[in-house]
């Protein structure tokens, strides 16, 4: 345990010198305790990030994979919004499979697996 603590401790302090070394090098401070404490709770950083195009909910090293599983994806959303529309309108309907939370709390049927 003493050693697992000791190789923690050292890995800390060389990340910490590295970091230190390159703001060194680039000029570049960090705010100290009072200057953090000045700071009203309510700003915002005025410096625009671009917005990033993708928004990956599924990663594949497999493109093929990963296309194959958003198709099934939009299948299910599909046939979800489907069913709550025809359910909200008073139709029996027969929700996809995972839809857990509808299924147990609010008693809907699910549809059967094909």
């Amino acid at each position: 345990m003493d050693e697992v603590i000791r190789e923690i401790r050292e890995g800390v302090e060389a990340v910490e010198e590295s970091v230190l070394a390159s703001r060194r090098i680039s000029g570049a401070r960090v705010l100290g305790v009072k200057s953090v404490c000045k700071q009203s709770w309510q700003d915002s950083p005025t410096s625009v990030e671009p917005r990033r195009n993708l928004r990956p909910r599924f990663a594949a090293a497999n493109p093929i994979s990963r296309i194959a599983t958003l198709l099934r994806y939009r299948a299910f959303l599909d046939a979800y919004r489907g069913a709550r529309d025809g359910w909200l309108a008073g139709h029996a309907a027969g929700f996809p499979q995972g839809t857990y939370w509808l299924k147990k709390f609010a008693n809907v049927p699910l549809a059967t697996p094909n």
